[in-house]
C-alpha cells in the first residue's frame, strides 16, 4: 500500500473514532443517564439532578446526585429489589470526581442485576430530606 493510501486510512480511520465518541457522549444527557441507570421508562417531575458523572474505560461507573420529592421516591425505588445494607454507611464517594453536593445519607440501599455478568451494582443513597 502506498504512503498516502496509508496516511488516508490512518486519517479516516480517526475521523469514525472520533465521530463514533461524540455520537455516544452527546447524546447522554444526564437526566437519560439517570433514567437508565434506575431502569425508569420517565423520571418523575420532581427529580433535579445535580450531578451525573460516567467516567472509568474498563468499567462503567457512574456517579449521580440528585433531590426528589418524597412522594416519588417510591416510585424510583420500585424498578429493582433493593436490599438495605447499613455496612456502607458512612458513605464516602470519591470515584469520578464524588458526590456534589456532599450529603449525609441515612439508608444506603443495593441491587446487583443479574445483567451485570461481571459484577457490579447499582447503589442508592438516601437522606432524610
Amino acid at each position: 500500500m502506498s504512503n498516502w493510501k496509508k496516511r488516508l486510512l490512518q486519517a479516516v480511520s480517526i475521523f469514525v473514532v472520533l465521530i463514533i465518541g461524540w455520537l455516544a457522549f452527546s447524546n447522554w444527557d444526564d437526566r437519560r443517564v439517570l433514567k437508565s441507570l434506575l431502569n425508569l421508562s420517565e423520571l418523575p417531575k420532581s427529580v433535579t439532578v445535580l450531578t451525573c458523572k460516567s467516567c472509568a474505560m474498563t468499567d462503567v461507573i457512574s456517579v449521580c446526585s440528585f433531590k426528589v420529592s418524597s412522594e416519588d421516591v417510591n416510585h424510583i425505588i420500585s424498578r429493582y429489589p433493593y436490599k438495605e445494607d447499613s455496612a456502607l454507611l458512612p458513605y464516602s464517594h470519591t470515584g469520578c470526581g464524588g458526590v456534589k453536593p456532599y450529603f449525609k445519607p441515612s439508608v444506603a440501599l443495593e441491587y446487583r442485576p443479574p445483567e451485570f455478568k461481571h459484577g457490579g451494582w447499582i447503589r442508592l443513597f438516601l437522606n432524610e430530606d
